[in-house]
């Protein structure tokens, strides 16, 4: 069961307040892809809680004003670039990427944020 509640954090990344908790590796991997944070956006509110794996507990975070670990849920989305939607696994189309990512809900002085610990890529089925 994940720890954060899944449908709260796309709440908060919808209202744009998200902080990236390891900066430099987050806009490494969105350079990777060529996304800019709508696309990030897109993915984030399209994933699903079938996309969870476990919670990992004390993940370092480089990158927050409240805390330097942090536990996190890791899910793994395979997403269509092309069309903009999250895939089954045994959906994939040409354009579908696989990303591995963790996630966690921070409370700072200005209120809750959803917090994006890691973000890459998994591999691709193609």
């Amino acid at each position: 069961m994940a720890r954060y509640n899944l449908e709260e954090f796309q709440t908060l990344v919808l209202s744009s307040k998200m902080e990236f908790l390891n900066v430099r590796r987050t806009t490494t991997n969105l350079d990777k892809l060529d996304w800019d944070n709508n696309k990030l956006k897109k993915m984030l509110c399209g994933m699903s809680s079938a996309d969870f794996q476990k919670t990992v507990k004390n993940c370092k975070i480089n990158d927050c004003r409240s805390a330097d670990y942090i536990d996190a849920d890791q899910y793994e989305v395979h997403w269509d670039e092309d069309a903009c939607i999250r895939r089954d696994r045994n959906d994939f189309a040409r354009s579908t990427v696989s990303l591995s990512l963790k996630i966690a809900i921070i409370i700072l002085d200005d209120g809750e944020q959803a917090g994006l610990v890691t973000f890459h890529l998994s591999g691709s089925p193609n």
